[in-house]
């Protein structure tokens, strides 16, 4: 078997374990074992024509066997894994997963680290997007959700999910195709809405505040069902700057009066109807001194059981908040709007806004507000601290 000649420095490995060469025969390129290996000189042919461009890919796989013999890897029964790498077309005839194939295996890969909540309600809610506008290939996703249609903002949302996504598949060698896939899932020039700009950023006013506290204390929209029972929640949501869902799992072991403080470290999830932990999965404590350590007290019944919930529903079980939303948070809210009571609907989330709007402008510092609140100074100033409705400008 004649050996090539002119073979470059590049496509000869000298290494203790032996030499491997690059060779051809019949104008074929094909890879010589070193005699430690086989004394006969065994060749492995990697059905290549002896061309340049062939040499270069040759020569890649001469250095990868090469580095297999160097580490103890090299077996003589997978020597045909090296004629495959030969043949890169191959690879284009793998049929790609379907998207939602790919988005089921991404979600798997993920429950390790998210709430059972989110995986049933977040991820499946992109499981059904793709169902719902018929995606098998990714490279059709953005089309195709404009198309059912969706708002620009759950098309954006999802966009930026699918890359995520395609990311991670990437990584487990599941696509081959990533630059093409990032840039057909770009969600870069998908703009807010009109209606989605800024709309976490806004609050109640004090006096908003009070007359909604006010209708709910007095029943005074109640014709099919009173409402005075959930007074205390929402007067809690509006005082407590926590999540409703936080308001909905806390219990009476988690009021500490001696220390003076309330303990957050379990939520309540409406999906999954179990109790989990807080969204940012650390406890923290909320200070309790003048007006709502005073209100707590009130509230506190003569022999509580430390796992009762301070805020059940008038069945005593946890509060359904998709049902509190529908049939008393919205109905109340829109009634006190169409009578010009106050300005505008705003969702129970921004409960929260209004707590850490008005906690800053009291003067309390952004750094203590978001430690009590749970989340970073910048994410307080970003999405929670609601702008003035009306500016004025102070004479300097």
């Amino acid at each position: 078997m004649p050996r090539l000649r002119n073979i470059p420095k590049s496509s000869l490995c000298k290494t203790p374990k032996g030499l491997a060469s690059l060779g051809s025969n019949m104008g074929t390129l094909r890879i010589r074992l070193p005699r430690t290996i086989s004394i006969n000189r065994a060749t492995i042919p990697l059905g290549l024509q002896d061309t340049p461009a062939n040499r270069v890919l040759a020569d890649r796989i001469l250095r990868q066997l090469q580095l297999d013999l160097d580490n103890n890897t090299f077996q003589w029964e997978d020597r045909h894994k090296y004629r495959n790498l030969a043949q890169p077309h191959q690879l284009n005839t793998i049929t790609p997963p379907k998207a939602i194939d790919l988005w089921s295996r991404y979600t798997e890969s993920r429950q390790p680290y998210l709430e059972t909540s989110t995986i049933l309600k977040d991820y499946q809610a992109i499981a059904t997007r793709l169902q719902k506008a018929k995606i098998t290939d990714l490279t059709t996703a953005k089309l195709k959700l404009l198309q059912v249609p969706y708002s620009l903002e759950i098309v954006k949302r999802t966009l930026a999910q699918l890359q995520a996504m395609t990311k991670w598949a990437a990584k487990q060698k599941l696509i081959t195709n990533l630059p093409e896939l990032l840039d057909a899932l770009d969600h870069t020039e998908i703009r807010q809405t009109k209606g989605s700009q800024n709309k976490t950023r806004r609050a109640f006013t004090k006096q908003e505040q009070l007359t909604i506290l006010e209708a709910f204390q007095s029943d005074r929209f109640s014709p099919r069902q009173a409402h005075s029972h959930y007074y205390n929640y929402v007067y809690f949501l509006f005082n407590f700057g926590c999540r409703p869902s936080e308001a909905v799992g806390i219990q009476w072991q988690d009021i500490d009066f001696k220390q003076q403080q309330i303990i957050f470290q379990r939520s309540y999830s409406t999906v999954t109807r179990q109790e989990k932990s807080i969204k940012t999965h650390t406890t923290r404590t909320f200070p309790l001194t003048g007006s709502r350590l005073l209100w707590l007290q009130s509230i506190y019944p003569d022999h509580p059981i430390p796992e009762n919930l301070i805020f059940p529903s008038p069945t005593g079980l946890p509060i359904t908040h998709p049902n509190f939303l529908r049939d008393l948070w919205q109905p109340i809210l829109k009634t006190l709007v169409d009578l010009g009571e106050i300005e505008r609907y705003l969702p129970p989330n921004n409960t929260r806004h209004t707590f850490i709007t008005q906690a800053i402008a009291s003067g309390m510092e952004e750094e203590d507000v978001a430690h009590i609140c749970g989340n970073s100074d910048r994410t307080i100033r970003q999405h929670y601290k609601a702008k003035k409705r009306q500016i004025q400008v102070n004479d300097f």
